[in-house]
C-alpha cells in the first residue's frame, strides 16, 4: 500500500485495505459526478476528499474517545501557528496507546460466530504474526477482521504493557525480539526530553511535589510499586522520565493531565495550521456544502461502503463496545490462552562467511602491496622505454653528425693510437654536505663529459671545446676510506665526484685520460687536502650566487639605481674589483634559460643565446 509499516501486524493492513477502497469508492462517485474529468483529477479530487474523511474521523471521533473530552470548534487557518510534531508528543505522550493494545486479534462473521485458528486457538497471536499479515490476509478476510476487533475490548489504560509488546515485539535479524516499554523510555532519553515535572510546567499543569501525588489511588493500592520507582529514580522526583511519569498518571480509561494536555495540543495545533485542512473554506477546496458532508461521514460509514458486513453487524461507534452492541467477545485475551510467541532469533552475518572473510582479508592486506609493485614495474617499463628512446635518438643525431664531419658510423671514436674514446662509470656526486647523489658519467663520443641520472636524463654536460689542459684535483688518503676528486671546468661550476675507494677514482681517472688522451686533450691531476678542496670548491650554491651578484651589478651598470637605492658591496671588494668580476662572468645556455625561468631547449632561449653569443663558444658574457 506504499507505506512498508502497513504490514506490520493484521489489524494495520486491514485499515490500509480499507482506506484504499474507500479512495476507490469516492473516485468513482466523483467520475459519475464529472463525467468529463480526466484521470488525475479524479485521483486528486478522490485524494482530497479521502484526506478530509481521515481528518474528520481522527479529529472528531477517535480523539474525544481517547481523551474522555470534547475538542474545541475549528476558528479558521492561524498562519503563525507552527505544525510540527513535537518531541515530547511523538516520544512519549502518543505512546500511550501502547497499554491498550490486546495480546490477539479475534476474528468473526455477521453471525457472530468467532474464527479459531489453525490449532484451535481463540485469536490470532501478536506476537507470532509480526510483517506476516499479507498470509494471515490469505486465510482471512477484511470483513472477518474488522467485525472481529468491533467485538473485542483494548486492554486496560493503565501503566501496564502486555507481554507481546513487553518482551515479544519485532526487532532486528540480529536480535529479533525488543521490549516496546524499554525503547519508549530510551527514545525520550536519545530526543533530550525534559524530566517529568519540567514537561508538567510547560503545559501549565502544577509541579508533583510527593510521590503519592502523580496517582494516588494507584499508589495506594500498590505500594511495593511505589518503594521501587523511588529506588530507581533516587528518591527524586526531578528525575523521573516523562514517559514514565505520564504513564503513571493514567486513569478512568483516559491518559493522565500531562498525556491529554500534550495530545490535545498537538492535535489542535495540526489542525489549525493546515492550510490545506477540510474545513478551511478559505483555501478554495470545499465548498461549505462538502465540508458538511464530510463531517457527517464516520468510520462506520467507511467501513459499510467498502465492506459486505451487514448495516446491524457492528456497532455504529466502532471505537466504544458497550452492553447491546452486536457479538460481544467470548473473553478478554490473555497470552496464555494463545499461540506461544515466535522465540528469540539471532542472524551471525559472519556464519558461513569465514573462509571469503579470510581470503578477503589476504586480499586487502596484499593488494596495497601488489599495487605497488605493478606501479613500479610499470615505472621501471616507462623509464627503460624512455633510456632506450634516448639511446636511439642519439645514436641518430651521433650518425648524422659523423656523416657530416665524413667520420666513420660506429658507435664509438676511434682516436689515432686505436682508444675507444665512449664509455661510463657509475659514481656519486657531491652537492654539498648535506646531499650527495648518485649519477653515470658519459665519456662522449664528442667532445664531452655528460652527467645523467638513474633515468637517462642529462643532469650536466662539460663541453672540453676549446680547452686543452683539463684541471683535476684529487683527494688525499682519509680516515673514512672515501676519495674525491674535483673537475675544474672554466666559466663553470666545478664537478666534485666521490668514489667508494682509492682503486675506484684510479679508475675513473684511467676512463678519463683515455678519453681525453683520444680527443688531443692533456689531463693535469693535482693532490690537496680534502677540506681545502671542498672549501674553495666552486659547487652549484656558490655559482649560483655569483651569477645572482652578476645579474644585479649588470642590472646597476646598465640602468643605474633606483633612487633611494644603495649599491651592495661586498667588503672584500672594490667598485673597480666588482666591474672587472661581472665583465668577466660568462653563462652557459642552461644557466641562461634558468634566469630567463624557460626550458633550455625553449626556441625563444636558443635564438636569443646565438644572438648573443657572437663568437660560437657557447658561454655568453657582459662583455
Amino acid at each position: 500500500l506504499g507505506d512498508p509499516r502497513s504490514n506490520q501486524h493484521p489489524g494495520l493492513l486491514t485499515f490500509g485495505i480499507i482506506f484504499y477502497r474507500w479512495h476507490n469508492v469516492i473516485a468513482s462517485r466523483v467520475q459519475q459526478k464529472n463525467p468529463d474529468m480526466s484521470d488525475e483529477e479524479i485521483f486528486q479530487r478522490a485524494r482530497r476528499i479521502v484526506v478530509g474523511t481521515i481528518q474528520n474521523i481522527i479529529m472528531y471521533e477517535y480523539l474525544p474517545e481517547l481523551l474522555g473530552q470534547s475538542v474545541p470548534d475549528y476558528t479558521g487557518y492561524k498562519a503563525d501557528l507552527h505544525p510540527g510534531i513535537s518531541h515530547i508528543f511523538q516520544s512519549a505522550a502518543f505512546r500511550f496507546g501502547h497499554t491498550m493494545i490486546p495480546p490477539g486479534i479475534y476474528r468473526r462473521d455477521n453471525k457472530c460466530n468467532y474464527r479459531k485458528t489453525r490449532t484451535n486457538k481463540m485469536a490470532i497471536r501478536l506476537c507470532a504474526s509480526w510483517w506476516d499479515s499479507d498470509q494471515i490476509l490469505s486465510n482471512s478476510t477484511v470483513e472477518e477482521l474488522i467485525m472481529g476487533m468491533s467485538s473485542q475490548l483494548a486492554e486496560k489504560e493503565d501503566n501496564l504493557l502486555n507481554n507481546d509488546i513487553r518482551n515479544n515485539l519485532f526487532g532486528p535479524m540480529e536480535f529479533s525480539r525488543r521490549d516496546l516499554g524499554a525503547l519508549n523510555i530510551m527514545r525520550g532519553r536519545d530526543n533530550g526530553l525534559p524530566d517529568y515535572n519540567t514537561a508538567r510546567v510547560h503545559f501549565k499543569l502544577p509541579r508533583r511535589n510527593t510521590w503519592n501525588e502523580i496517582n494516588p489511588e494507584f499508589f495506594n493500592k500498590n505500594p511495593e510499586l511505589l518503594r521501587t520507582l523511588m529506588e530507581i529514580y533516587s528518591n527524586n522526583l526531578d528525575n523521573i522520565d516523562v514517559y514514565v511519569g505520564g504513564m503513571l498518571e493514567s486513569t478512568d480509561g483516559n491518559p493522565g493531565q500531562l498525556f491529554s494536555a500534550v495530545i490535545r495540543e498537538q492535535f489542535i495545533r495540526l489542525r489549525d495550521a493546515d492550510r490545506f485542512w477540510f474545513e478551511n473554506s478559505d483555501n478554495g477546496i470545499f465548498s461549505k456544502s462538502e465540508i458538511e458532508e464530510i463531517r457527517r461521514v464516520r468510520l462506520w460509514d467507511v467501513i459499510m461502503n467498502t465492506t459486505e458486513i451487514d448495516d446491524d453487524g457492528i456497532q455504529k461507534n466502532v471505537f466504544i463496545w458497550k452492553e447491546g452492541d452486536p457479538c460481544p467477545q467470548p473473553e478478554q485475551l490473555k497470552g496464555e490462552m494463545l499461540d506461544s510467541c515466535t522465540p528469540l532469533r539471532k542472524y551471525d552475518y559472519f556464519e558461513g562467511s569465514e573462509l571469503v572473510y579470510i581470503y578477503a582479508c589476504v586480499f586487502l592486506a596484499f593488494f596495497p602491496i601488489i599495487c605497488a609493485g605493478i606501479g613500479y614495474g610499470l615505472v621501471k617499463l616507462q623509464n627503460r622505454r624512455r633510456r632506450r628512446l634516448k639511446i636511439v635518438q642519439e645514436a641518430i643525431k651521433k650518425q648524422n653528425n659523423d656523416n657530416k664531419n665524413n667520420n666513420n658510423n660506429q658507435r664509438g671514436v676511434v682516436g689515432s693510437k686505436g682508444q675507444i674514446c665512449v664509455d661510463k662509470m657509475i659514481v656519486r656526486e657531491w652537492l654539498h654536505a648535506n646531499h650527495k647523489r648518485l649519477v653515470k658519467v658519459k665519456f662522449g663520443p664528442e667532445s664531452a663529459l655528460h652527467i645523467v641520472n638513474r633515468k637517462g636524463e642529462n643532469l650536466r654536460t662539460f663541453d672540453f671545446n676549446g680547452i686543452n689542459v683539463i684541471a683535476v684535483e684529487e683527494s688525499q688518503e682519509s680516515e673514512d676510506g672515501k676519495a674525491l676528486l674535483l673537475l675544474r671546468i672554466p666559466r663553470d661550476y666545478d664537478l666534485v665526484l666521490e668514489l667508494d675507494s682509492l682503486s675506484s677514482r684510479a679508475k675513473f681517472i684511467a676512463k678519463l685520460e683515455t678519453f681525453l688522451t683520444c680527443h688531443k686533450k692533456h689531463l693535469s691531476i693535482v693532490q690537496i687536502n680534502r677540506d681545502i678542496m671542498i672549501a674553495k670548491a666552486e659547487t652549484k650554491e656558490r655559482r649560483q650566487r655569483k651569477l645572482e651578484q652578476f645579474f644585479r651589478e649588470a642590472y646597476a651598470l646598465t640602468f643605474g639605481l633606483r633612487p633611494g637605492e644603495r649599491k651592495r658591496r661586498r667588503s672584500d671588494q672594490s667598485d673597480e674589483g666588482e666591474v672587472v668580476t661581472v665583465m668577466r662572468t660568462s653563462l652557459s645556455k642552461s644557466e641562461f634559460a634558468s634566469a630567463l625561468g624557460m626550458r633550455p631547449d625553449a626556441v625563444f632561449v636558443k635564438k636569443m643565446f646565438n644572438i648573443v653569443d657572437k663568437d660560437g663558444d657557447g658561454r655568453i658574457s657582459f662583455q
